[in-house]
């Protein structure tokens, strides 16, 4: 049903006995005493969530599942395009208006190079794949 539905469930004491969002949609209920945070997904502690721990360390080692907000290009772009284009990218999230801003909306910033987030998006893929087959979940 979706990030918000889930936590009024949960919040409300019905359906829902977990929820695994973003820090941004949940940190003000935590810090209010409404929701315990039991753990992050990525493999570090998060520096939106102080103080709670990663999966990771917490007894499944090797574990992560992050969500990302990614620019994309037509797949025949060239790779000179792609590239500057990323530079300026980066530059753009490492400066401070744009750090303050994005960690205002609960997301944390990750500039790597085109390279390294498609295979993260490959990696990920494959995490989801093998999980949906092993919970043998089918599409309704």
């Amino acid at each position: 049903k979706g990030g918000a539905p889930a936590i009024a469930a949960l919040l409300g004491g019905q359906e829902a006995q977990m929820y695994f969002g973003n820090p941004g949609s949940v940190m003000q209920n935590i810090k209010s005493g409404k929701l315990r945070a039991m753990a992050v997904t990525s493999l570090k502690p998060s520096a939106m969530a102080p103080g709670i721990p990663a999966i990771a360390e917490s007894g499944l080692p090797g574990y992560e599942l992050v969500g990302t907000d990614s620019m994309f290009a037509p797949a025949k772009t060239p790779e000179v395009v792609i590239n500057q284009l990323n530079r300026e990218i980066v530059r753009f999230l490492n400066t401070p208006e744009a750090k303050e801003k994005i960690l205002a909306i609960g997301e944390e910033i990750v500039a790597n190079s085109p390279k390294e987030h498609a295979e993260k998006i490959k990696s990920q893929m494959t995490v989801l794949s093998n999980l949906i087959k092993a919970a043998g979940i089918k599409p309704e």
